[in-house]
């Protein structure tokens, strides 16, 4: 964050590097997830994870657990379009 500060006391954080930054952030966020839900299933033996809530609605995220996953199944939410990814391995 320091650095963020920085660049935008500086005059140097354009919308480029808002949208680097937070696009940056969301992969990070997204590696750890789909690590930590591989890790959840591997170290529990369950077939099944369901991925719901608002971070579920996260696109990158059901597009990396899908390819993270053998066989992944979408289920309809009731929010719309959402879906809800179901991983099994």
């Amino acid at each position: 964050m320091t650095a963020i500060r920085q660049l935008e006391a500086a005059g140097e954080l354009d919308a480029q590097a808002r949208a680097d930054i937070a696009r940056a952030f969301e992969e990070a966020v997204v590696d750890t997830l789909v690590i930590k839900c591989r890790r959840a299933l591997d170290q529990t033996g369950l077939k099944r994870l369901v991925v719901a809530g608002g971070v579920s609605a996260n696109y990158r995220l059901r597009e990396r657990l899908q390819a993270a996953c053998e066989n992944v199944r979408h289920e309809p939410t009731t929010h719309g379009d959402d879906s809800v990814p179901t991983m099994a391995p």
